[in-house]
């Protein structure tokens, strides 16, 4: 009898402790009421573009595409210079210099083609209506791969912002639709949480630059950034009244 009365004494305090935890669990905010999400999305035009863009270089003998590829991108970057890019807005991304070979399937073996030197550069422009005209300069300087451009705004706070109460709005209106679906009124928000926000950017890069180097004239390439986009999500929990 008295291990018997002992268990079920043990067994009380255990549902006790579980029943104490499950109501701690509902009291959170976020696990009450009704949870939305909703988005905002606001467009600006973009004011800054972002090139990369490289000098590539080859040789039987490792110096010697080194000199070379050193000899075309400062040329490189001294045009651009010229044309109106700040010193700090042009930086090294990637170095690789490495042993170039081929698999030949009739011997069986690799054959050595000498060197490959690669020196990826980004130029930042911000005057972005001159950025065909940077980029012609930096394709007459000796630059032969250009492998993305992207188009931003340096300030985006503004939109944020605004993208922040469209997010809102639109999570209070998928709330209201549900709760009155629900037959119950709907209350405050208790609980916010922003968990995703961004900036999309635009690329623009569609054209061959071998083709544009042979036919180079007085005509700067033609660069359209089109606009960008900001965009918040937020996750909310409103109350039912």
């Amino acid at each position: 009898m008295k291990k018997y009365g002992l268990l079920k004494i043990a067994a009380a305090g255990i549902a006790f402790l579980f029943a104490g935890t499950l109501l701690f669990a509902s009291s959170k905010p976020e696990n009450t009421g009704i949870q939305v999400t909703g988005t905002g999305i606001v467009s600006i035009k973009p004011d800054t573009a972002s090139i990369r863009l490289a000098v590539v270089t080859e040789d039987n003998e490792a110096a010697k595409a080194a000199a070379k590829n050193a000899e075309l991108t400062d040329a490189v970057i001294k045009a651009v210079q010229k044309a109106g890019i700040a010193a700090e807005d042009t930086a090294t991304r990637d170095y690789n210099l490495y042993r170039q070979s081929r698999y030949n399937s009739n011997t069986g073996t690799n054959e050595y083609r000498g060197y490959r030197v690669s020196n990826s550069l980004t130029v930042t422009v911000r005057d972005i209506a001159h950025t065909g005209k940077i980029i012609d300069a930096a394709l007459q300087a000796g630059a032969n791969e250009l492998s993305d451009i992207s188009f931003y705004a340096r300030d985006t706070s503004a939109a944020y912002e605004q993208a922040r109460k469209q997010a809102f709005l639109h999570a209070q209106n998928a709330a209201e639709t549900l709760s009155t679906a629900s037959g119950k009124k709907l209350g405050k928000a208790l609980f916010i949480e922003e968990y995703q926000n961004h900036s999309a950017y635009r690329n623009s890069a569609d054209y061959v630059l071998e083709e544009r180097a042979m036919k180079m004239s007085s005509v700067s390439t033609p660069i359209t950034p089109g606009e960008t986009e900001v965009s918040v999500t937020l996750r909310v929990v409103f109350e039912f009244k």
